[in-house]
């Protein structure tokens, strides 16, 4: 649990990566909750990879003042299974979302949950893209997902089948469908020699001299 941290709870600069992985991804592994850490709930930047690899209940971004995730500047996020990005965005902030992706920056999602989000639950801006398929949007405040005249998308779904009497506001470039994906688990590192050292130095450091 990360929470009410009040400049943020997680940030990458500079060519960073990070990998949450939630739910049932290792078995006994609980979810990851992100909330209530002040304007933004997880930031990457100039030239940062963002990975979400969860499982049931996997990961939860909420309450958050102007945004859930913000990737920005050359940077990339990429979500699989299930996250759920819920009640962020409710400050005056014009750019407020559950999700916003800025500056040259690509999301790459499948199945997440993006809902209740005081902005639109995906703001795409500054020649940015968003490729999803598989996710729900539910009581965004403005509406699903908005874009800006140099961003795009590509989507599994169509105006009048997911959002009735209204269509997609964004560009599509073309109508070849969704990026060809194939799931390669992520592989969860052997920390078991790391584990035994810190063990073993935490009994030094108990010992009496």
């Amino acid at each position: 649990m990360i929470e009410g941290n009040e400049t943020g709870g997680i940030s990458l600069q500079e060519n960073a990566e990070l990998s949450i992985l939630g739910g049932n991804v290792v078995p006994g592994w609980t979810p990851v909750l992100i909330q209530s850490n002040g304007s933004t709930g997880v930031s990457a930047a100039f030239g940062s990879q963002l990975t979400f690899y969860t499982g049931d209940a996997g990961v939860q971004i909420l309450n958050h003042k102007d945004v859930g995730i913000d990737v920005y500047a050359n940077s990339q996020a990429y979500f699989y299974g299930d996250t759920t990005i819920t009640h962020n965005g409710f400050s005056s902030n014009p750019s407020r979302a559950g999700l916003r992706i800025d500056g040259n920056s690509e999301a790459f999602l499948r199945g997440a949950d993006i809902s209740q989000n005081g902005g639109p639950g995906i703001l795409v801006l500054v020649s940015s893209s968003v490729d999803f398929s598989g996710v729900t949007f539910r009581s965004n405040g403005n509406g699903p997902i908005v874009c800006d005249s140099s961003a795009y998308m590509i989507t599994d779904l169509t105006g009048t089948s997911a959002y009735p009497g209204a269509s997609l506001p964004c560009k599509v470039p073309h109508n070849l469908g969704n990026h060809r994906h194939y799931d390669t688990a992520i592989h969860v590192p052997d920390w078991s020699h790391s584990k035994a050292m810190e063990d073993k130095y935490s009994k030094l450091a108990t010992l009496k001299h």
